[in-house]
């Protein structure tokens, strides 16, 4: 008997352990794009679509609520993150025969994957991952007097790369990029971006970039080719 409790806290100890060689990585972000937004959704009668864009500096007004954030677990040469974002904007202008056009869209998009070491070295690595990406986007097409709105949820796999540099014993530099769809979610998806990270200290940093995600999809009735792209900042924290 104390044989098997001496077992099984020897087990438990290895397990805590264990879990202690977990990093843990959180960030709460924004990002600030302009955006251009191509769409068509079919109804009775005939589809409707507008064509309207936005710049970096007007998406304040156009956004009613965004919610932006990133985790990730890292273990040796094995990483697990996620990426989720949340929008709800609404972008109009004035078409080519002065009727007003708007596509208001509710937008949820998250990243799950699971990515391996390379190569790592000084502070400086190369990453490879793969994964799912699933995405929620209800929407609302006025062109003139006519408006049609459809809702559609999908997934579709992924893969991807990320590249750090370590500049300084404070600064590193990242980047990254993915593709996804191949036809099972969209046509086609991708994304990619480049910043740097400033630790103010070993749990403490901040960052900046520049992000672009471009998202061609067709099903159901519904025509969307939009892209997203402009400034990108974080706080991230370590555990």
């Amino acid at each position: 008997m104390k044989r098997s409790i001496a077992t099984l806290c020897a087990t438990l100890a290895a397990t805590a352990a264990a879990a202690e060689d977990w990093d843990f990585i959180v960030s709460a972000y924004g990002w600030f794009p302009a955006m251009e937004i191509d769409a068509t959704i079919d109804r009775p009668g005939g589809s409707v679509s507008a064509d309207v864009s936005t710049s970096a500096t007007e998406i304040l007004d156009a956004l009613n609520f965004g919610l932006f954030g990133t985790a990730e677990a890292r273990r040796g040469r094995l990483g697990l993150f996620g990426d989720m974002f949340y929008t709800d904007l609404g972008v109009s202008e004035t078409g080519p025969l002065g009727e007003r056009q708007s596509v208001g869209s509710n937008l949820f998009i998250f990243t799950g994957a699971g990515a391996w070491r390379l190569w790592e070295e000084g502070g400086s690595f190369i990453d490879a991952f793969g994964g799912g990406r699933f995405v929620s986007l209800d929407s609302t097409v006025t062109a003139g007097s006519r408006s049609a709105s459809k809702s559609t949820s999908y997934a579709e796999p992924i893969i991807g790369a990320r590249v750090g540099h370590a500049a300084t014993e404070r600064v590193t530099l990242n980047a990254s990029a993915n593709i996804g769809g191949f036809g099972v979610g969209s046509e086609f998806t991708w994304e990619a971006y480049a910043g740097g990270n400033y630790a103010f200290t070993e749990r403490v940093s901040a960052e900046l970039g520049y992000r672009y995600l471009s998202i061609d999809y067709e099903n159901d009735g519904k025509e969307i080719d939009m892209q997203m792209f402009g400034p990108f900042t974080a706080l991230v924290f370590k555990f």
